[in-house]
């Protein structure tokens, strides 16, 4: 009966520490997705350098009002520094509205979804040497 009790004491702080883990994921994950949005509505180079991955790949789909259609628009990594730093994002804290869902994290990757005052983002992250970084990007803005 002992080990038995030795054997669930065990089973529990194993659970009890997985837990943990998962949760400290979660909010690297997270801190990933705010360094990324929060970083273009602040115009913080720094912040959205440390989201993003070296080989980012985003798209946005615009719509195109004079024929209805949508217009499909990409960005590099080193064009959403510049765009970040030249302050093409601001927005005041007060008027941002951001919510990060994380729809899901398996293993090294992860799907998340930004939902701010101008846009809404899907995010594909990657965690490469111990690190989350966004790998794709694919947003629409918000409807006026």
């Amino acid at each position: 009966m002992r080990t038995f009790g030795v054997l669930m004491l065990v089973l529990v702080c194993a659970s009890v520490a997985r837990a943990q883990g998962d949760v400290s994921e979660k909010e690297a994950v997270t801190a990933t997705a705010m360094n990324y949005v929060e970083g273009w509505y602040e115009g913080n180079a720094e912040r959205m350098d440390k989201a993003l991955h070296p080989e980012l790949s985003k798209r946005g789909i615009q719509p195109f009002q004079p024929t209805g259609g949508v217009l499909l628009t990409s960005a590099t990594k080193s064009n959403m520094v510049d765009y970040t730093k030249a302050g093409f994002g601001k927005l005041p804290a007060g008027e941002r509205n951001i919510a990060v869902e994380i729809l899901e994290i398996h293993g090294p990757m992860a799907a998340v979804k930004v939902t701010s005052a101008k846009f809404v983002d899907f995010l594909q992250m990657a965690k490469i040497d111990g690190a989350w970084s966004i790998v794709h990007a694919l947003w629409v803005p918000v409807a006026p």
